[in-house]
């Protein structure tokens, strides 16, 4: 038997509809802008001064003493117009009389590093000092930031595991730079706080006053999804305690998605008692998302929460932007609105399934709900600034097949737009001619690759660098049913093939990149075959109910698994499951989408 509750009147909508109340609503609107607006300025201060300092920069040589031999030794200064360290552009110290010395390339030089090699064992550097066009200054080590260095005190004495170095903490600008910079952050405050209180005028306020508490808690968790770590854990944790006394049973039971979900983390859990030497407590933290969201989707308000993504995007994406015009502003270099440079907190990949799963939402299910000009269009700058080669291509696809199935020609002029502003901005440029270069894959012959430098290491090679080594390490039945585990000596053994190839330090420890494999390696064929039983049985939803958007949904999430170990990351399992839940949930309790007003239902 179902109970529906009927409305109650709510005093406070009633006061705010009377002239008192809107002329307080007015008064309220007013302050929330002013403190918006000093939050917006207060914060990217703080960014600005979290990366840069006052300070010289006519930089005529670096000197130091070291017992060091030379040639293990490299400077990587940072010029006033580099996208971080430069590492193609290395400086080998000259000998001095009594100090070795760096003879600078660019006479302004705002930060630079100096690499070690990886054979000393207790080293020094001591008399490190920077000569300016103005005077000297002398440094010491533990003024600077370091990696690497397991041992340090003074006098400049140290010792350092492989790939150790030493830099400034902060770049240095001078004075014009600083108040140029604050000023473009008055500015972009100003447009960003425009932006944002449209939004929250629009989706967030008038949501929040017929709303009740159990329903802005859930928006809370899918808003704070993208923040940094571990902003979007307490999101979660928030919401969860909340809702959790709303659990229905039944729904739980009904709904095959999660369940199937839930039976891949319960195969984690066996795959750590009977393959594993050691318990991986890091990877059971991240998993935990596989048991927490299914509980968690028997919970929610009968609603459509899934309009919360677009809007997370775009508040996102205003960020991103804003700390980008700061960067922007100090090294005038458009690598700083791309990929990394451009995402900063949160991965690059990860946010642009994010931009994409929310232009396909707006497109087939909420064109009328939402400002289709404003939102694609933020949502498409922010998708080439992200700069992933197939995120982008992907929407380029879904964009084709709707333009040529009504007008064939309205698919090509977008194609030649799309074409015309990868060509235009540079930094993405560069990433897609990565693709065409075929001569990179010459890489793949190599054994061991002689530079962790070389230009041939892009996105791709890499990945199937990567994933030759993760198939080479079965090496009998047993591993192959039930994986290598999930523990440290199975991340081991691929971190020593990988360490013998060549690989990058930093890439050593590096899953295979691809969901498929990684589930095949540390899971098993057991696991990849649950892995396939969810995509299957999504597919099955997606044909029953002839759900446009979770059938695109799926072939985003399958996509993305070729590329990336999606399910071993808190971001991707947290944003890749919820949109694929709510949408399942939803097909089998429509209840959801019939009535807008969650006040009038519950969950049982």
């Amino acid at each position: 038997m179902r109970i529906i509750l009927q409305k109650k009147s709510n005093p406070i909508f009633n006061l705010l509809n009377t002239e008192s109340g809107h002329k307080k609503r007015k008064l309220q609107t007013s302050i929330f802008q002013v403190l918006l607006y000093l939050a917006l300025v207060g914060g990217l201060s703080a960014y600005l001064f979290s990366k840069y300092r006052l300070g010289k920069t006519e930089v005529k040589t670096i000197s130091f003493s070291t017992n060091y031999d030379r040639y293990e030794i490299l400077v990587y200064p940072t010029g006033s117009k580099s996208f971080g360290v430069d590492f193609s552009r290395p400086v080998h110290p000259a000998n001095g009389d009594t100090a070795l010395y760096v003879f600078t390339i660019n006479d302004r030089i705002r930060n630079f590093r100096i690499d070690l090699g990886n054979t000393a064992d207790h080293a020094y550097i001591r008399n490190l000092t920077v000569d300016y066009t103005d005077g000297t200054e002398t440094l010491s080590l533990t003024d600077l930031k370091s990696s690497g260095v397991t041992y340090l005190k003074g006098n400049g004495n140290f010792s350092n595991r492989i790939s150790a170095y030493f830099e400034l903490p902060y770049n240095r600008i001078s004075r014009f730079e600083l108040l140029f910079a604050e000023f473009l952050i008055l500015l972009v405050s100003f447009f960003a706080g425009r932006l944002i209180v449209f939004l929250y005028r629009q989706y967030i306020s008038p949501y929040a006053i017929r709303s009740r508490l159990s329903s802005l808690f859930v928006a809370l968790f899918i808003l704070m999804m993208f923040l940094p770590q571990p902003w979007f854990n307490v999101g979660f944790i928030l919401s969860f305690a909340w809702v959790v006394k709303d659990f229905s049973q039944r729904l739980f039971f009904r709904h095959i998605t999660g369940l199937l979900f839930l039976l891949y983390f319960f195969w984690f859990l066996l795959n750590n008692v009977w393959v594993n030497t050691t318990f991986n407590s890091r990877l059971l933290e991240t998993m935990l998302t596989c048991l927490f969201l299914p509980f968690y989707m028997a919970c929610v308000p009968k609603e459509n929460f899934l309009k919360f993504f677009p809007v997370a995007a775009a508040l996102v994406s205003l960020g991103l932007m804003s700390t980008s015009v700061v960067d922007f502003a100090v090294f005038h270099n458009l690598n700083y609105f791309s990929f990394d440079g451009f995402t900063k907190y949160v991965h690059p990949v990860y946010f642009s399934y994010l931009l994409l799963f929310s232009i396909v939402y707006v497109e087939l299910d909420a064109s009328r709900e939402f400002n289709r000009l404003l939102f694609i269009s933020l949502f498409g700058v922010a998708l080439l600034c992200c700069g992933s080669k197939l995120v982008i291509s992907l929407a380029v696809l879904f964009y084709i097949g709707r333009y040529f199935r009504k007008k064939w020609y309205l698919g090509l002029v977008f194609l030649l737009f799309v074409i015309c502003c990868i060509f235009i901005f540079s930094p993405t440029r560069k990433r897609f001619q990565e693709i065409v270069n075929t001569q990179s894959l010459s890489i793949l012959h190599e054994n061991p690759i002689l530079s962790k430098h070389d230009p041939r290491l892009t996105g791709l090679t890499l990945r199937l660098i990567i994933w030759q080594e993760s198939l080479a390490t079965f090496d009998r039945a047993g591993n192959i049913l039930w994986g290598q585990g999930t523990d440290q000596n199975a991340d081991k053994l691929l971190e020593e093939k990988l360490a013998g190839r060549g690989v990058e330090a930093g890439h050593v420890k590096y899953d295979p990149h691809n969901q498929f494999i990684t589930t095949l390696y540390k899971f098993g064929l057991v696991g990849l075959l649950l892995l396939l039983a969810i995509c299957a049985y999504i597919l099955k939803q997606a044909i029953n109910h002839r759900s446009r958007l979770l059938l695109v949904t799926l072939v985003i999430f399958v996509i993305a698994m070729l590329t990336e170990s999606v399910m071993q990351r808190a971001t991707g399992l947290y944003f890749f499951i919820s949109v694929i839940l709510f949408q399942t949930v939803y097909l089998i309790n429509p209840s959801h989408l019939e009535n807008s007003n969650p006040g009038n239902t519950g969950n049982s």
